[in-house]
This record gives structure tokens, sequence and C-alpha cells, in this order.
């Protein structure tokens, strides 16, 4: 059970980590966006968390953040761009109530991330990383250990391509599509645009507001308006 609590309080504090408090733009809040781009599966004796990163979510942290210069943050983007971004978590808890965390050596061996066509990818070699995207995680890890402290130790990041063959994007948060990331066994998935990302919808029947990747009013019926 305390496995679990922590679980639920990680959660909470991963969506606002990186926000640092504030709402990064008048549209997007960053901690509704993080929610938005967390999975997890959990069991009585397991628990796995993935939580997918996509660009606007770098974009809007950078404009949230008072540190960041426009020059610094448009260089970042330029290396995420290239990339899907995944951290993951996966843990077991002992009977003792001590939890065992497979390494991120382990998670590599047993990760993939499948696309809306059915495309099939392993995390991109740490070798074959960009340098300066490297560089932007392994600055990150030492804060999120200090706040999240085992969870935050524990969670691993995974790069996999930003296109397919053809070159269409694998998961753009405001485009409508889908993915999905297997550990082992347990798969997470993600169905696309991101309602944080889109302005909210109002239902010109029943004047409900409704999310923007909604095409029908959920209390009414009636086929909503597109932004």
């Amino acid at each position: 059970m305390k496995y679990w609590n922590s679980l639920r309080w990680w959660v909470a504090v991963a969506a606002s980590f990186f926000a640092g408090g504030f709402v990064a733009t008048a549209q997007v809040d960053v901690a509704a966006l993080s929610q938005e781009t967390q999975r997890v599966a959990q069991g009585p004796n397991a628990m796995t968390m993935a939580w997918w990163m996509p660009e606007d979510f770098w974009a809007v942290t950078f404009a949230a953040s008072p540190k960041a210069k426009a020059g610094e943050a448009e260089a970042a983007l330029k290396a995420i761009r290239r990339y899907t971004v995944v951290a993951v978590l996966d843990g077991t808890p002992g009977a003792s109530g001590a939890v065992s965390y497979r390494s991120g050596d382990e998670l590599r061996q047993i990760m993939r991330l499948t696309d809306a066509w059915g495309n099939s990818y392993a995390p991109i070699a740490e070798n074959e990383v960009d340098p300066a995207m490297k560089a932007m995680i392994q600055t990150m890890k030492p804060s999120l250990a200090s706040t999240l402290g085992p969870l935050g130790q524990n969670l691993h990041f995974f790069l996999f391509p930003a296109r397919n063959d053809a070159g269409d994007p694998i998961a753009d948060a405001r485009a409508r599509g889908r993915f999905s990331v297997a550990v082992g066994k347990t798969e997470l998935k993600w169905r696309l645009p991101v309602d944080a990302l889109l302005p909210a919808k109002s239902c010109d029947e029943c004047k409900q507001e409704c999310k923007g990747s909604w095409k029908y009013c959920p209390w009414c019926g009636t086929k909503l308006a597109e932004k």
C-alpha cells in the first residue's frame, strides 16, 4: 500500500516538476499537459509508468522558466525535434515493502515503441544520440532524484525516432493519431491529440464546454464545430 501511495504522490509531483509552479502560457498548463502525457499500469505486485514528453511539453516548460533564454531554448528544441522522448519507471515491491527497480539497461532490452502504422522501434543507442540532447537529460536527472527520491533515481529516459521511414511524425501531440510503448509484456497506449494543447470547444446546442479533441458533445450528441 505504501508503494502505491508513493506512486500517486509521484504522479502529482512529476506533473508539476518542470512547471516550477508556473502556467507556461495563457493557453497551456504544464501540469495538466504532464498528467495527460503520463501512463501508469499497476497490479498487485508491479507498477510500470511511462511519461511521454512531446516537443510541446518542452516548449511550454522553457517558456515557463524565468531562467530560459530564447536562443538556448530554440537550440534545445532543435535537438528535441529529432526524437520521441519517453521516460520509464518499472518497479516491483518485495515482501518487506522495499521496491526493486529495473535498471536502464534492463529496460532498454525489453522496450519497444509501436506507431500508428504498426512499425516497431527499439530505443536509440546512447552513442547515437545528439550530444546536446544527452547533456540536457543528464542535467535533469539530479533534480529528479532530489525531488522524487528513489522514484526519480529510477526514472530512465529513452529516445526513439521522431518520424517513421516515410517522414510522418510518430507522435504529434496536436494531431489525431496513436502510439504505444511496450515494457516487457506491459503495453501503455496514447491516443492523440493532447487536450491540454487544444482550445476548448463549446456546444452550439447545449452550450456545454467540451474538450478540444472531441468531435461530438457527450451531453447532447451534437457535432462540434472544428476550430
